[in-house]
Protein backbone atom coordinates (compact mmCIF):
# COMPACT_ATOMS: atom_id res chain seq x y z
CA UNK A 1 0.00 0.00 0.00
CA UNK A 2 1.55 3.05 -1.21
CA UNK A 3 1.20 5.83 1.19
CA UNK A 4 -0.12 9.26 -0.17
CA UNK A 5 1.39 12.41 -0.88
CA UNK A 6 0.61 15.88 -0.02
CA UNK A 7 0.54 18.46 -2.39
CA UNK A 8 1.49 22.08 -1.44
CA UNK A 9 -1.14 24.75 -2.17
CA UNK A 10 -1.80 26.34 -5.35
CA UNK A 11 -0.89 29.94 -5.72
CA UNK A 12 -3.76 30.96 -6.64
CA UNK A 13 -5.34 29.10 -3.93
CA UNK A 14 -3.38 31.10 -1.14
CA UNK A 15 -4.31 34.13 -2.91
CA UNK A 16 -7.68 33.68 -2.75
CA UNK A 17 -7.36 32.69 0.77
CA UNK A 18 -5.37 36.08 1.67
CA UNK A 19 -7.26 38.15 -0.28
CA UNK A 20 -10.79 36.84 1.62
CA UNK A 21 -9.14 37.50 5.09
CA UNK A 22 -7.73 40.42 3.85
CA UNK A 23 -11.43 41.38 2.98
CA UNK A 24 -12.67 40.52 6.49
CA UNK A 25 -10.01 42.73 8.72
CA UNK A 26 -10.41 46.07 6.19
CA UNK A 27 -14.27 44.72 6.83
CA UNK A 28 -14.12 44.83 10.27
CA UNK A 29 -11.68 47.84 10.49
CA UNK A 30 -13.97 49.87 8.67
CA UNK A 31 -16.97 49.41 11.31
CA UNK A 32 -14.12 51.69 13.61
CA UNK A 33 -13.00 53.95 10.56
CA UNK A 34 -14.22 57.79 11.80
CA UNK A 35 -14.21 58.92 7.78
CA UNK A 36 -16.50 56.41 6.09
CA UNK A 37 -18.81 58.93 5.02
CA UNK A 38 -20.68 58.73 1.48
CA UNK A 39 -23.32 61.41 2.89
CA UNK A 40 -26.98 61.35 2.05
CA UNK A 41 -26.78 58.32 0.29
CA UNK A 42 -30.28 57.74 -0.59
CA UNK A 43 -31.02 53.88 0.91
CA UNK A 44 -34.65 54.41 1.02
CA UNK A 45 -35.15 52.21 3.97
CA UNK A 46 -33.56 52.54 7.61
CA UNK A 47 -30.38 50.78 7.71
CA UNK A 48 -30.21 47.83 10.51
CA UNK A 49 -28.86 49.21 14.09
CA UNK A 50 -26.74 47.20 16.11
CA UNK A 51 -28.88 44.70 18.38
CA UNK A 52 -29.46 46.36 22.15
CA UNK A 53 -29.18 43.26 24.08
CA UNK A 54 -31.43 44.60 26.69
CA UNK A 55 -33.95 43.78 24.26
CA UNK A 56 -32.62 40.34 22.96
CA UNK A 57 -34.97 37.72 25.11
CA UNK A 58 -34.46 35.27 22.64
CA UNK A 59 -30.68 34.70 21.86
CA UNK A 60 -31.03 32.61 18.82
CA UNK A 61 -32.03 35.75 16.92
CA UNK A 62 -29.00 37.48 18.02
CA UNK A 63 -26.64 36.03 15.39
CA UNK A 64 -29.13 37.39 12.54
CA UNK A 65 -29.64 40.65 14.14
CA UNK A 66 -25.67 40.65 13.90
CA UNK A 67 -25.74 39.51 10.21
CA UNK A 68 -27.93 42.22 9.28
CA UNK A 69 -26.55 44.84 11.22
CA UNK A 70 -23.13 43.78 9.34
CA UNK A 71 -24.64 43.62 5.99
CA UNK A 72 -25.73 47.04 6.12
CA UNK A 73 -22.67 48.80 7.88
CA UNK A 74 -19.50 46.78 6.96
CA UNK A 75 -16.56 48.61 6.79
CA UNK A 76 -15.86 51.34 3.69
CA UNK A 77 -19.91 50.05 2.54
CA UNK A 78 -20.31 53.88 1.68
CA UNK A 79 -17.07 54.43 -0.34
CA UNK A 80 -17.89 51.49 -2.17
CA UNK A 81 -21.36 52.35 -3.31
CA UNK A 82 -20.74 55.47 -4.43
CA UNK A 83 -17.63 54.30 -6.23
CA UNK A 84 -20.54 51.75 -7.44
CA UNK A 85 -22.71 54.79 -8.89
CA UNK A 86 -20.36 56.57 -10.57
CA UNK A 87 -19.02 54.28 -12.23
CA UNK A 88 -22.86 53.83 -13.39
CA UNK A 89 -24.02 57.24 -13.78
CA UNK A 90 -20.93 59.12 -14.90
CA UNK A 91 -19.10 56.04 -16.98
CA UNK A 92 -21.80 53.35 -17.96
CA UNK A 93 -24.22 56.07 -17.87
CA UNK A 94 -26.60 53.22 -16.55
CA UNK A 95 -30.03 54.85 -14.63
CA UNK A 96 -31.47 51.09 -14.89
CA UNK A 97 -32.75 50.16 -11.61
CA UNK A 98 -32.28 53.77 -9.86
CA UNK A 99 -34.56 56.47 -8.47
CA UNK A 100 -33.19 58.90 -10.83
CA UNK A 101 -33.05 59.44 -15.00
CA UNK A 102 -30.08 60.19 -17.09
CA UNK A 103 -31.47 62.96 -19.44
CA UNK A 104 -29.72 65.07 -22.12
CA UNK A 105 -26.94 67.43 -21.29
CA UNK A 106 -26.36 65.72 -18.34
CA UNK A 107 -29.81 66.63 -16.43
CA UNK A 108 -31.17 64.49 -13.88
CA UNK A 109 -35.26 63.40 -13.60
CA UNK A 110 -37.05 61.78 -10.59
CA UNK A 111 -38.13 58.23 -11.92
CA UNK A 112 -41.84 58.91 -9.96
CA UNK A 113 -42.57 61.01 -12.45
CA UNK A 114 -41.83 59.00 -15.44
CA UNK A 115 -45.41 57.15 -15.80
CA UNK A 116 -46.83 60.88 -15.76
CA UNK A 117 -44.38 62.23 -18.45
CA UNK A 118 -45.52 59.24 -20.31
CA UNK A 119 -49.02 59.69 -19.72
CA UNK A 120 -49.35 56.14 -18.35
CA UNK A 121 -51.34 54.93 -15.11
CA UNK A 122 -54.28 57.65 -15.93
CA UNK A 123 -56.72 58.32 -13.56
CA UNK A 124 -60.11 55.95 -13.43
CA UNK A 125 -63.23 57.08 -12.75
CA UNK A 126 -63.57 56.26 -9.05
CA UNK A 127 -60.61 58.19 -8.83
CA UNK A 128 -61.63 61.03 -10.65
CA UNK A 129 -65.38 61.14 -8.74
CA UNK A 130 -63.28 61.25 -5.43
CA UNK A 131 -61.18 64.24 -6.46
CA UNK A 132 -64.14 66.27 -7.77
CA UNK A 133 -66.32 65.07 -4.32
CA UNK A 134 -63.26 66.53 -2.27
CA UNK A 135 -62.46 69.68 -4.40
CA UNK A 136 -65.77 70.86 -4.24
CA UNK A 137 -66.00 69.66 -0.52
CA UNK A 138 -63.27 72.57 0.09
CA UNK A 139 -64.21 74.64 -2.32
CA UNK A 140 -67.23 74.86 -0.37
CA UNK A 141 -66.01 75.06 2.88
CA UNK A 142 -63.90 78.24 1.94
CA UNK A 143 -66.60 79.68 0.26
CA UNK A 144 -68.58 79.10 3.48
CA UNK A 145 -65.68 81.43 5.52
CA UNK A 146 -66.10 83.80 3.36
CA UNK A 147 -62.48 83.13 0.93
CA UNK A 148 -62.24 82.23 -2.75
CA UNK A 149 -60.67 78.66 -3.02
CA UNK A 150 -57.68 78.46 -5.92
CA UNK A 151 -56.23 74.89 -7.04
CA UNK A 152 -53.15 74.46 -9.03
CA UNK A 153 -50.36 71.81 -9.49
CA UNK A 154 -47.08 72.35 -9.44
CA UNK A 155 -46.03 70.39 -13.50
CA UNK A 156 -43.34 68.05 -13.31
CA UNK A 157 -40.03 68.73 -14.09
CA UNK A 158 -40.57 66.38 -17.45
CA UNK A 159 -43.47 68.23 -18.69
CA UNK A 160 -41.77 71.65 -18.73
CA UNK A 161 -38.70 70.36 -20.08
CA UNK A 162 -39.79 68.16 -22.47
CA UNK A 163 -36.72 68.45 -24.83
CA UNK A 164 -34.40 67.12 -21.93
CA UNK A 165 -35.67 63.88 -21.41
CA UNK A 166 -34.19 60.50 -22.86
CA UNK A 167 -35.74 59.91 -26.60
CA UNK A 168 -36.59 56.28 -25.39
CA UNK A 169 -38.82 57.87 -22.94
CA UNK A 170 -41.34 59.80 -25.19
CA UNK A 171 -44.71 60.00 -23.81
CA UNK A 172 -46.98 57.28 -25.69
CA UNK A 173 -50.20 58.73 -25.14
CA UNK A 174 -51.83 62.38 -25.79
CA UNK A 175 -54.24 62.95 -22.51
CA UNK A 176 -52.37 63.70 -19.27
CA UNK A 177 -53.23 63.34 -15.76
CA UNK A 178 -53.36 67.62 -15.56
CA UNK A 179 -56.05 67.45 -18.77
CA UNK A 180 -58.05 64.41 -16.56
CA UNK A 181 -58.09 66.93 -13.65
CA UNK A 182 -58.44 70.00 -14.96
CA UNK A 183 -61.51 68.58 -17.28
CA UNK A 184 -63.79 67.82 -14.25
CA UNK A 185 -66.98 68.99 -14.00
CA UNK A 186 -66.98 70.79 -10.81
CA UNK A 187 -70.18 72.00 -8.87
CA UNK A 188 -68.37 74.61 -7.08
CA UNK A 189 -66.99 77.26 -8.68
CA UNK A 190 -63.60 77.87 -7.78
CA UNK A 191 -60.53 79.29 -9.57
CA UNK A 192 -58.27 76.49 -11.53
CA UNK A 193 -55.23 77.89 -12.30
CA UNK A 194 -53.04 75.70 -15.01
CA UNK A 195 -49.28 76.78 -14.87
CA UNK A 196 -47.87 74.61 -17.58
CA UNK A 197 -48.38 77.68 -20.47
CA UNK A 198 -46.90 80.95 -18.11
CA UNK A 199 -43.61 77.64 -17.47
CA UNK A 200 -43.31 76.59 -21.08
CA UNK A 201 -43.38 79.60 -22.72
CA UNK A 202 -40.29 81.12 -20.51
CA UNK A 203 -38.51 77.40 -20.26
CA UNK A 204 -35.39 79.13 -22.00
CA UNK A 205 -34.47 80.28 -18.64
CA UNK A 206 -34.16 77.53 -15.64
CA UNK A 207 -36.90 77.14 -14.35
CA UNK A 208 -36.34 73.86 -12.28
CA UNK A 209 -32.89 72.46 -10.39
CA UNK A 210 -31.13 70.87 -13.07
CA UNK A 211 -29.85 67.90 -10.77
CA UNK A 212 -33.46 68.00 -8.69
CA UNK A 213 -36.62 67.45 -8.38
CA UNK A 214 -38.16 70.96 -7.28
CA UNK A 215 -38.77 74.49 -9.14
CA UNK A 216 -36.53 77.03 -8.54
CA UNK A 217 -37.34 80.88 -7.72
CA UNK A 218 -37.85 82.09 -10.80
CA UNK A 219 -40.54 79.43 -11.40
CA UNK A 220 -42.33 80.35 -8.45
CA UNK A 221 -42.08 84.20 -9.16
CA UNK A 222 -43.85 83.59 -12.89
CA UNK A 223 -46.54 81.24 -10.77
CA UNK A 224 -47.17 83.90 -8.29
CA UNK A 225 -47.48 86.66 -10.79
CA UNK A 226 -50.22 84.07 -12.67
CA UNK A 227 -52.05 83.19 -10.03
CA UNK A 228 -52.23 87.17 -9.00
CA UNK A 229 -53.85 87.52 -12.70
CA UNK A 230 -56.05 84.93 -12.67
CA UNK A 231 -57.44 85.85 -9.10
CA UNK A 232 -57.39 89.75 -10.49
CA UNK A 233 -59.26 88.54 -13.65
CA UNK A 234 -62.04 86.28 -11.43
CA UNK A 235 -62.32 89.32 -9.00
CA UNK A 236 -61.76 92.23 -9.15
CA UNK A 237 -62.12 93.08 -4.74
CA UNK A 238 -58.66 91.69 -4.06
CA UNK A 239 -55.36 94.30 -3.94
CA UNK A 240 -52.11 93.06 -3.83
CA UNK A 241 -48.88 95.14 -2.73
CA UNK A 242 -47.17 97.08 -4.97
CA UNK A 243 -43.97 96.02 -5.76
CA UNK A 244 -41.73 95.43 -8.37
CA UNK A 245 -39.36 92.15 -8.34
CA UNK A 246 -36.10 92.09 -10.26
CA UNK A 247 -33.79 88.44 -10.58
CA UNK A 248 -30.35 88.22 -9.53
CA UNK A 249 -28.10 84.78 -9.85
CA UNK A 250 -25.97 82.73 -7.16
CA UNK A 251 -23.79 79.95 -6.93
CA UNK A 252 -26.20 76.90 -5.87
CA UNK A 253 -24.94 75.47 -2.70
CA UNK A 254 -23.23 72.06 -2.87
CA UNK A 255 -25.81 69.31 -3.26
CA UNK A 256 -28.55 72.29 -3.13
CA UNK A 257 -31.71 70.06 -4.35
CA UNK A 258 -29.61 67.51 -6.14
CA UNK A 259 -30.19 63.99 -6.93
CA UNK A 260 -26.81 63.43 -7.09
CA UNK A 261 -26.06 63.57 -3.29
CA UNK A 262 -28.78 59.90 -3.61
CA UNK A 263 -25.43 58.42 -4.91
CA UNK A 264 -22.86 59.99 -2.75
CA UNK A 265 -21.60 61.84 -5.65
CA UNK A 266 -20.56 65.76 -5.74
CA UNK A 267 -22.98 67.96 -8.41
CA UNK A 268 -20.69 67.79 -11.63
CA UNK A 269 -20.63 71.70 -11.99
CA UNK A 270 -21.33 74.61 -10.13
CA UNK A 271 -24.73 75.96 -11.21
CA UNK A 272 -25.89 79.70 -11.13
CA UNK A 273 -29.94 80.18 -9.73
CA UNK A 274 -32.20 82.92 -10.13
CA UNK A 275 -32.73 85.02 -7.03
CA UNK A 276 -35.93 86.86 -6.89
CA UNK A 277 -35.16 90.24 -4.96
CA UNK A 278 -38.48 92.56 -4.37
CA UNK A 279 -38.51 96.51 -4.67
CA UNK A 280 -40.86 97.93 -2.61
CA UNK A 281 -43.53 100.53 -4.59
CA UNK A 282 -46.15 103.03 -2.71
CA UNK A 283 -48.91 100.95 -1.80
CA UNK A 284 -51.51 100.98 -4.53
CA UNK A 285 -54.48 103.00 -3.46
CA UNK A 286 -57.53 100.96 -4.51
CA UNK A 287 -60.52 99.97 -2.32
CA UNK A 288 -61.02 96.30 -1.67
CA UNK A 289 -59.63 93.37 0.63
CA UNK A 290 -55.55 93.19 1.20
CA UNK A 291 -54.79 89.66 -0.22
CA UNK A 292 -54.42 87.09 2.68
CA UNK A 293 -53.56 83.63 1.51
CA UNK A 294 -53.51 80.28 3.34
CA UNK A 295 -51.51 77.67 0.60
CA UNK A 296 -51.34 73.76 1.35
CA UNK A 297 -49.39 72.03 -0.65
CA UNK A 298 -46.42 69.20 -0.85
CA UNK A 299 -42.82 70.52 -1.41
CA UNK A 300 -43.57 72.43 -4.51
CA UNK A 301 -44.94 75.10 -1.69
CA UNK A 302 -41.61 75.17 0.28
CA UNK A 303 -39.86 76.12 -2.79
CA UNK A 304 -42.51 78.83 -3.53
CA UNK A 305 -40.86 81.04 -0.46
CA UNK A 306 -38.39 82.60 -1.99
CA UNK A 307 -40.89 84.68 -4.10
CA UNK A 308 -43.85 85.29 -2.24
CA UNK A 309 -43.16 88.89 -1.17
CA UNK A 310 -43.90 89.21 -4.82
CA UNK A 311 -47.12 89.40 -3.79
CA UNK A 312 -47.38 89.41 -0.27
CA UNK A 313 -45.84 92.01 2.32
CA UNK A 314 -44.68 88.96 4.93
CA UNK A 315 -45.22 85.53 4.89
CA UNK A 316 -44.87 82.70 7.70
CA UNK A 317 -43.95 79.05 6.74
CA UNK A 318 -44.82 75.54 8.25
CA UNK A 319 -43.57 72.17 6.98
CA UNK A 320 -45.30 69.65 8.86
CA UNK A 321 -44.52 65.81 8.96
CA UNK A 322 -47.26 63.32 10.34
CA UNK A 323 -46.12 63.38 13.78
CA UNK A 324 -45.90 67.17 14.02
CA UNK A 325 -48.77 69.14 15.67
CA UNK A 326 -49.72 72.55 14.06
CA UNK A 327 -48.51 75.69 16.15
CA UNK A 328 -48.01 79.30 15.81
CA UNK A 329 -46.85 81.94 16.87
CA UNK A 330 -48.51 85.67 17.80
CA UNK A 331 -46.39 87.28 15.44
CA UNK A 332 -47.64 84.86 12.48
CA UNK A 333 -51.41 86.65 12.46
CA UNK A 334 -49.43 89.81 10.69
CA UNK A 335 -48.37 87.87 7.38
CA UNK A 336 -50.39 88.41 4.93
CA UNK A 337 -49.51 85.07 3.49
CA UNK A 338 -49.48 81.64 5.83
CA UNK A 339 -47.69 78.56 3.73
CA UNK A 340 -48.16 75.25 4.82
CA UNK A 341 -46.27 72.05 3.19
CA UNK A 342 -46.44 68.88 3.96
CA UNK A 343 -48.97 66.94 5.91
CA UNK A 344 -51.52 69.93 6.91
CA UNK A 345 -55.18 69.69 5.56
CA UNK A 346 -55.16 65.68 8.03
CA UNK A 347 -54.42 67.45 10.87
CA UNK A 348 -57.20 67.29 13.45
CA UNK A 349 -58.60 70.20 14.77
CA UNK A 350 -56.85 72.43 12.38
CA UNK A 351 -59.04 75.56 12.09
CA UNK A 352 -57.13 77.94 11.35
CA UNK A 353 -59.81 79.69 8.56
CA UNK A 354 -61.16 81.62 12.05
CA UNK A 355 -57.97 82.35 13.19
CA UNK A 356 -56.31 83.61 10.54
CA UNK A 357 -59.29 85.12 8.68
CA UNK A 358 -57.61 84.58 4.60
CA UNK A 359 -59.89 85.78 1.61
CA UNK A 360 -57.60 83.40 -0.47
CA UNK A 361 -56.93 79.52 0.30
CA UNK A 362 -54.91 77.67 -2.59
CA UNK A 363 -54.29 74.20 -2.54
CA UNK A 364 -51.20 73.03 -4.32
CA UNK A 365 -50.16 69.18 -5.80
CA UNK A 366 -47.24 68.04 -8.16
CA UNK A 367 -48.51 66.62 -10.81
CA UNK A 368 -47.03 63.26 -10.38
CA UNK A 369 -48.41 62.97 -6.79
CA UNK A 370 -52.50 63.92 -8.77
CA UNK A 371 -54.00 60.40 -7.29
CA UNK A 372 -53.08 61.50 -4.03
CA UNK A 373 -56.30 63.69 -4.40
CA UNK A 374 -58.35 61.56 -4.70
CA UNK A 375 -58.05 60.52 -0.82
CA UNK A 376 -57.60 63.90 -0.08
CA UNK A 377 -58.72 64.52 3.52
CA UNK A 378 -62.34 66.30 3.93
CA UNK A 379 -62.93 69.37 5.72
CA UNK A 380 -64.62 68.67 8.81
CA UNK A 381 -68.68 68.73 8.72
CA UNK A 382 -68.45 68.71 4.70
CA UNK A 383 -68.34 64.90 4.54
CA UNK A 384 -71.48 64.20 2.57
CA UNK A 385 -70.36 66.32 -0.19
CA UNK A 386 -70.63 63.71 -2.61
CA UNK A 387 -73.47 63.45 -4.45
CA UNK A 388 -75.54 60.28 -3.63
CA UNK A 389 -76.88 58.14 -6.09
CA UNK A 390 -79.16 54.80 -6.31
CA UNK A 391 -76.67 52.63 -6.98
CA UNK A 392 -74.66 53.59 -3.56
CA UNK A 393 -77.47 51.79 -1.51
CA UNK A 394 -78.47 48.66 -4.12
CA UNK A 395 -77.22 45.25 -2.52
CA UNK A 396 -78.14 43.06 0.53
CA UNK A 397 -77.53 45.02 3.68
CA UNK A 398 -77.01 43.33 7.69
CA UNK A 399 -80.28 44.27 9.15
CA UNK A 400 -80.20 43.30 13.14
CA UNK A 401 -79.89 39.63 13.15
CA UNK A 402 -81.60 39.35 9.58
CA UNK A 403 -81.17 40.41 6.18
CA UNK A 404 -82.31 43.51 4.47
CA UNK A 405 -82.16 44.06 0.28
CA UNK A 406 -82.31 47.07 -1.40
CA UNK A 407 -82.87 46.37 -5.27
CA UNK A 408 -84.01 48.57 -8.20
CA UNK A 409 -87.84 48.79 -9.57
CA UNK A 410 -89.57 48.34 -12.39
CA UNK A 411 -91.26 51.97 -11.79
CA UNK A 412 -87.66 53.72 -11.02
CA UNK A 413 -87.77 53.65 -7.52
CA UNK A 414 -85.86 51.55 -4.88
CA UNK A 415 -87.92 48.03 -3.78
CA UNK A 416 -86.64 47.52 -0.05
CA UNK A 417 -86.90 44.67 1.94
CA UNK A 418 -86.67 44.04 5.52
CA UNK A 419 -85.42 41.57 8.11
CA UNK A 420 -88.89 40.44 8.45
CA UNK A 421 -88.97 39.56 4.62
CA UNK A 422 -91.89 42.66 4.73
CA UNK A 423 -91.44 45.25 1.44
CA UNK A 424 -91.69 48.57 0.62
CA UNK A 425 -90.94 51.01 -2.56
CA UNK A 426 -88.67 54.23 -1.46
CA UNK A 427 -86.86 56.83 -3.32
CA UNK A 428 -83.34 58.63 -2.83
CA UNK A 429 -83.64 62.20 -1.34
CA UNK A 430 -79.84 63.76 -0.97
CA UNK A 431 -78.24 61.40 0.89
CA UNK A 432 -81.40 59.71 2.27
CA UNK A 433 -83.55 56.91 1.28
CA UNK A 434 -86.96 57.72 1.96
CA UNK A 435 -89.84 54.70 2.88
CA UNK A 436 -93.20 56.52 2.45
CA UNK A 437 -94.99 52.92 3.13
CA UNK A 438 -93.00 52.82 5.98
CA UNK A 439 -92.73 56.22 7.34
CA UNK A 440 -88.89 55.97 7.45
CA UNK A 441 -85.49 57.32 6.16
CA UNK A 442 -82.74 55.43 5.93
CA UNK A 443 -79.49 58.46 6.58
CA UNK A 444 -76.47 56.45 4.10
CA UNK A 445 -72.66 57.20 5.88
CA UNK A 446 -70.03 59.36 3.91
CA UNK A 447 -68.54 55.79 3.51
CA UNK A 448 -71.57 54.17 2.34
CA UNK A 449 -71.54 51.32 4.43
CA UNK A 450 -74.06 52.58 7.43
CA UNK A 451 -77.61 53.08 6.40
CA UNK A 452 -79.48 54.72 10.15
CA UNK A 453 -83.20 54.81 9.62
CA UNK A 454 -85.35 57.50 11.76
CA UNK A 455 -86.67 55.04 13.82
CA UNK A 456 -82.87 54.06 15.43
CA UNK A 457 -82.66 50.45 13.35
CA UNK A 458 -79.33 50.33 11.58
CA UNK A 459 -78.40 48.69 8.39
CA UNK A 460 -74.42 47.67 8.13
CA UNK A 461 -72.27 47.14 4.92
CA UNK A 462 -73.54 45.57 1.87
CA UNK A 463 -73.19 41.79 1.72
CA UNK A 464 -72.96 41.13 -1.85
CA UNK A 465 -74.57 42.69 -4.87
CA UNK A 466 -78.36 42.46 -5.45
CA UNK A 467 -79.15 44.85 -8.39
Amino acid sequence: MSGSKTHPPRRGQRSLFYFFIGSLLIGLGGHFYPHDLMPNFREQRPLASFPSFKRITDFLVLPDSLTKYSADNFGFRKPLLSAYFYLRLKVLHSDIGLPAVIGKDGWLFFKDEVSSYRHQNLLNSDQLDNIKTRLDAWCNYTHDNGAEFIFFVGPNKSTIYKDKMPVSLAPIGTSSLLDQVYAIKFECPFIKVDLRPTLEKNNKEVLYYKWGTHWNDRAAQLAWIFIKDKVNHHSSNITWPAVQSVITYRQARPLEDSMWSWFGQNDPTTENLPKIDILETPEISKQGQSARMLVFGDSFVQFMQGAVNVVANGASFWWLTPKDEFSFQPTDLGSAAWLISGNGLDKPGLEIMKTFKPNLVMLEVVERNLSSLANLPLPKGYEYTKKIQEVDFLGSWVAGVGKGSIRNNNDKTLLISNERNEFATGHVSGNSLVVPGWGVTGLLSADRQTLTWSNGVIWHSHLSPSI
